[in-house]
């Protein structure tokens, strides 16, 4: 890596203004990555019109394209490669299905073989800020609620009162992740207040948090020192991941890393150990960081060896790095941060496959096979953030964003226009049938987590949120800020007179129940995400 500072950004810009130009020219044929391949094999529904990898027929002169809508009616045309995007008559194109089957064709017109075949549904695009029902409440008041909603309950209770995670609580299975967020959302809430009472009250129980991670975390000496824990060796959700209390998925302790570092900004001095503590997880990244810039997905910490053959897709510990170069000063944090920013470059921006890391899904092993747009909105924020009034950075935000919202947000319920059956539960369906179907239970506008679980979350809503709101402040474009305020007045509405907002929008999914079906560690994103509205709001006035 270039010792000059400056030098290595001016290298980052001009590749990734090549990069972004190639972005540009794959966005005439939408399902094609800039490297060329096709990400959406596995796709099921579009906003904008698609191509696909439809075989090439040797001896082909050209193809013929029947495309079907969901009246039955068919349109065809003919283009000289298997590739072509549908992009001439997509707009006359009614909101349904849509089966395209592509045909070889010989010289003379004689149909050769079918190159392939495609079902999907077309989906709805925006249709401005006034088609759909405004906020039940003011932003604002929507995230006072929320964090109302979450101060009262008992897992926060017990947390406050014993210094550990509430047993009872199924979801504290997932340590790092649940009280990382606690932590952010117990420091954000007493931001807000005056000095003393109540918040030093919600700062302590933060410091609690953060003491727990920090005293369970892996022991001085083994590969993975200092990071916190993943997994909880006991109550880990359905028991699916018991006995992996030593495996760490590298994401996490970034998250209480950051969490961490918040609570140090917060605190001064007297949470001195909080920086600290960031700055060892710190350390053992750097240690642990390969030759291609990432990290495995998980490893065991106790033999360090890798436990699945995924490698990380680094945005958020790319982040946490920056952040504690920002707080320490540390350049090998930032120099890390950019080996991380070049395996991004390299990796999903280039083939976008943006693979969906959860810990309590499975890694996949085909490529594509699981999109999500947590890393891809992630990455988008970031391109904005660390290059200001780049256009080139802006283009590449733009078409993640605009890939991230044809695949992910649902301006309308999806198999619903009025004339499609809607798809009723079947007992094949399995355990997400509850959830998903009929899709006319759906509260939409909504947003999706990934393609294996292809549901409307409340943490995706807000991640659009906070994206759209970053695009909105980078270009002044209202149809970003109007694209956010409709999903968040969604999360108005979904919300209960109690603050509590589901993590399922699916009418009747999840209320009977909070402690096993609200994620809350989502319900806090959605509040963060509020709260990032409610600004938006003053900025504009």
């Amino acid at each position: 890596m270039p010792r000059n500072p400056r030098m290595k950004l001016s290298m980052i810009g001009c590749s990734f203004s090549i990069a972004a130009a190639a972005m540009s020219a794959a966005a005439a044929e939408w399902g094609r990555a800039p490297n060329g391949e096709f990400w959406n094999g596995h796709a099921q529904r579009f906003i904008h019109a698609p191509a696909f990898d439809f075989a090439d027929v040797e001896g082909a002169a050209r193809y013929r394209y029947d495309v079907t809508d969901d009246y039955h009616k068919m349109s065809v045309f003919r283009a000289n490669s298997p590739h072509a995007a549908l992009e001439g008559l997509w707009d006359a194109l009614p909101v349904g299905y849509v089966t395209v089957v592509c045909t070889a064709e010989a010289a003379d017109g004689s149909p050769l073989t079918e190159a392939g075949r495609r079902t999907f549904w077309k989906k709805s695009a925006f249709a401005g800020e006034g088609a759909y029902p405004p906020p039940a409440r003011s932003f604002a008041l929507a995230r006072v609620m929320a964090y109302d909603w979450f101060l009262a309950q008992p897992q926060t209770r017990f947390l406050a009162e014993h210094g550990r995670p509430d047993p009872s609580y199924p979801l504290n299975g997932y340590p790092s992740k649940m009280l990382a967020a606690e932590i952010r959302a117990l420091v954000s809430r007493a931001r807000t207040l005056p000095k003393g009472g109540e918040a030093d009250a919600l700062v302590a129980t933060a410091r609690k948090a953060a003491d727990y991670l920090i005293g369970e975390a892996i022991p001085e000496g083994l590969p993975l020192a200092h990071f916190t824990r993943t997994y909880a060796s006991e109550g880990s959700e359905y028991g699916r991941f018991k006995g992996e209390q030593d495996t760490i998925m590298l994401i996490y302790p970034a998250d209480a890393g950051r969490a961490f570092l918040e609570l140090h900004a917060l605190c001064g001095e007297s949470g001195a150990k909080y920086l600290d503590a960031a700055s060892r997880i710190a350390d053992t990244y750097l240690r642990l960081q390969g030759d291609d810039g990432s990290w495995w997905l998980k490893q065991n910490a106790v033999t360090g060896k890798e436990t699945c053959p995924n490698r990380l897709l680094p945005v958020g510990v790319m982040e946490f790095l920056e952040e504690v170069h920002r707080a320490t000063g540390r350049e090998d944090c930032r120099a890390a941060a950019d080996r991380a920013f070049a395996y991004i470059e390299k990796g999903p921006m280039a083939d976008w496959n943006w693979e969906g890391q959860f810990e309590d899904v499975r890694p996949d092993r085909e490529r594509w096979s699981n999109l999500s747009k947590h890393p891809a909105c992630s990455t988008a924020m970031y391109l904005l953030r660390r290059f200001p009034g780049d256009p080139a950075r802006l283009a590449q935000a733009k078409a993640l964003v605009e890939f991230c919202e044809d695949q992910f947000v649902e301006w309308t319920p999806p198999y619903s226009n009025g004339r499609s059956h809607d798809q009723p539960a079947r007992e094949d369906d399995g355990s997400w049938a509850f959830f998903c179907k009929p899709y006319s239970r759906w509260m939409t506008p909504c947003a999706l987590e990934q393609y294996r679980c292809y549901l409307p979350i409340d943490a995706s809503a807000a991640k659009f949120i906070d994206t759209y709101l970053a695009l909105w402040r980078a270009t002044g474009e209202g149809e970003y800020l109007a694209k956010a305020r409709v999903l968040g007045a969604t999360a108005t509405r979904v919300q209960e007179s109690d603050g509590f907002i589901g993590t399922w929008w699916v009418a009747s999914a999840g209320r009977n129940d909070h402690r096993y079906h609200t994620w809350v560690n989502c319900l806090l994103a959605t509040a963060r995400a509020l709260d990032n509205l409610a600004s938006a709001e003053g900025e504009k006035k």
